[in-house]
């Protein structure tokens, strides 16, 4: 839902607990190759324990759904996530 305060009540978040606030997107993180989408995840979470910061994935929905070649979006769960588990 754009437009909601989803990014500012992050920032909100992190200022509230005096913590520096981490953004991440799914830009960020998927890569064209394979094993560089893994490998940034993990570094973004490395540098957010590192730093003791509040991670916030901007635009997260990205991770959850596609687009198809008709413009609709689908529901899917990428590797990268699954590496989370």
């Amino acid at each position: 839902m754009p437009g909601t305060g989803k990014t500012k009540c992050a920032h909100g978040i992190a200022e509230r607990l005096n913590k520096q606030i981490l953004c991440a997107s799914y830009s960020d993180i998927q890569s064209q190759y394979v094993g560089v989408g893994p490998k940034n995840l993990r570094n973004i979470f490395k540098q957010a324990k590192e730093n003791d910061a509040v991670l916030f994935f901007d635009e997260a929905d990205a991770f959850f759904y596609d687009v198809d070649k008709n413009g609709k979006k689908r529901k899917y769960l990428p590797s990268t996530i699954l590496h989370l588990f």
